[in-house]
């Protein structure tokens, strides 16, 4: 003798309760791409939100002068950890090197600017060429991967490429939103830092 449990429509109510509990038992498994992904840029927003926590109250140590350069060392890492994330996710390439190159080129500006003397300067000759090859790279890899994308051709159309306007314009504003908040998170710190 089988029983089963029937509704007025004549729908299993057995069915809908396994149903049910089926939809409650899901979990969200993140791949390891995603998950890397999220782990990188939450480590890079909360370097750079404790580097400029540090450059804003530079009492934090007891010495302003620590609280600087332990808030300017950890902001650099969160801007370039976030920048490594951006070019790792984004469509578009280049990302890293031009957030490396800003974080060493702030580097080479905030020694220029608060200890400018000749043999520093010769020193640190090093830091502005790299960080300015480094900026240049990111731009130019930014830019071609801007261009490659939107000569992409469409999966459901082979034969016309997408050179909409659109489709150009929706790329470049995405390339300058990720270079200005980059370049405002750097310019931030040294403005925290008095330069």
């Amino acid at each position: 003798m089988v029983h089963t449990t029937q509704s007025v429509d004549g729908k299993n109510i057995l069915g809908e309760v396994r149903n049910l509990k089926e939809k409650k038992e899901r979990k969200i498994v993140f791949t390891k791409e995603i998950d890397s992904a999220i782990t990188g840029y939450a480590i890079g927003i909360a370097f750079s939100g404790i580097g400029l926590f540090l450059l804003l109250r530079p009492e934090y140590f007891g010495l302003p002068i620590i609280s600087c350069i332990v808030g300017a060392i950890i902001g650099a890492f969160g801007v370039m950890g976030t920048g490594i994330e951006l070019s790792k996710t984004s469509k578009i390439k280049g990302m890293d090197n031009f957030t490396m190159g800003l974080v060493i080129f702030g580097l080479w500006l905030f020694l220029y600017l608060k200890f400018s003397r000749t043999w520093l300067n010769a020193l640190c000759f090093i830091l502005l060429i790299i960080g300015g090859f480094a900026i240049c790279q990111g731009l130019i890899q930014a830019i071609y991967s801007v261009v490659a994308n939107v000569k992409t051709r469409s999966p459901l159309d082979n034969t016309k490429p997408k050179y909409t306007v659109g489709n150009i314009i929706s790329q470049i504003v995405l390339l300058a939103t990720q270079m200005c908040g980059l370049a405002i998170a750097i310019l931030n710190i040294l403005k925290a830092a008095n330069i």
